[in-house]
């Protein structure tokens, strides 16, 4: 959620949906080079989203201009993988062995990896 919308994921066809709460409307559906996995992030004036499947990676897409602006290396550790905004950093859980990796929003560069335990996907949000 931001501060005037819901978003939400989508798999036919693979895209995230803007919808306007005040009307229940979507007002824009921007589309993804994957399949989204669970959980969706918002800051930097972006939604981030994790991506699945075959090349799993994070796409970045902006909320001033509904299109996706990079596709970043910074793979989910599974479907369920969390993600999370910091006033200052995206953090996403990156793999099953338990590396939370902190992502700069400018870059999209991986510039710290974090051992956390084993199999933990889901984080609290950020902030």
């Amino acid at each position: 959620m931001t501060d005037d919308s819901v978003w939400v994921s989508s798999s036919k066809p693979d895209s995230v949906e803007r919808i306007d709460p005040a009307n229940n409307k979507i007002v824009a559906e921007v589309s993804l080079p994957g399949e989204a996995c669970s959980g969706l992030a918002f800051g930097f004036a972006s939604l981030w989203v994790p991506l699945c499947g075959k090349e799993p990676s994070l796409v970045r897409v902006s909320v001033l201009t509904n299109e996706m602006r990079a596709t970043l290396p910074s793979r989910p550790a599974g479907p369920e993988g969390g993600i999370t905004a910091s006033p200052d950093n995206i953090w996403i859980v990156r793999d099953q062995n338990g590396t939370l990796s902190r992502v700069d929003p400018v870059t999209g560069k991986i510039w710290q990896k974090i051992s956390i335990p084993s199999a933990s996907y889901v984080m609290p949000s950020a902030g």
